[in-house]
């Protein structure tokens, strides 16, 4: 963002501020940013894009509140994610310590299906499409906050696709979490169906 900025004859500060607007804030308009300047943001809006993921539905469990999203990418395939409540959803009102009362988790998808062929998942029936960008897993993330307005305190690379898979992008991602949106390293978890040391090709 600071490369960007100085691009465009700012100041490097200006890059982090326009990463704070885009992560931390969810931001998906230049011209919202309201301390850049006027002319910095014209300038954006020429020489960048806020590239986004766009709901197309949602459905809420009626035993526990967990929440299945589906989100259309910008070249028309599909992806899903799923927020999960507290433990206290699954515990039928038994007393959970505090901690695991305030916990939300959100597991995202890492890929466009799957290139494994786990006879336990139900993704391995639609083969292999792409691996997601790290823009695409992060606003997973961004766009769930948004619609539910609540705070992601936990995040799980457990949903379509093996993210292992697809390295690069699931550990810039996870960089982008941490950094960007306050998520602590020890509150994220990669699932994984076995495969190690893969670097992502696209």
């Amino acid at each position: 963002m600071s490369a960007l900025a100085e691009s465009l004859g700012e100041r490097p500060f200006r890059g982090r501020q326009l990463f704070s607007w885009l992560y931390g804030r969810g931001v998906e308009d230049f011209h919202s940013m309201s301390d850049l300047s006027r002319p910095f943001r014209e300038r954006l809006g020429v020489a960048a894009t806020i590239s986004r993921i766009t709901p197309v539905t949602s459905q809420t469990s009626s035993i526990d509140g967990t929440i299945k999203f589906l989100f259309a990418l910008p070249d028309g395939l599909r992806i899903e994610s799923v927020l999960i409540p507290p433990a206290s959803a699954f515990s039928g009102g038994a007393r959970v310590r505090e901690d695991e009362q305030r916990r939300l988790t959100l597991c995202v998808s890492t890929q466009v299906g799957c290139p494994l062929d786990c006879k336990f998942c139900a993704t391995a029936t639609m083969g292999f499409r792409r691996n997601l960008s790290a823009g695409e897993i992060v606003d997973q993330f961004l766009q769930v906050r948004r619609i539910t307005g609540k705070p992601i305190t936990n995040v799980v690379f457990m949903g379509m696709g093996e993210p292992l898979m697809n390295y690069d992008s699931v550990m810039k991602a996870a960089s982008l979490l941490t950094s960007g949106m306050g998520v602590a390293a020890r509150r994220m978890t990669v699932s994984t169906a076995g495969i190690s040391s893969i670097r992502s090709s696209r």
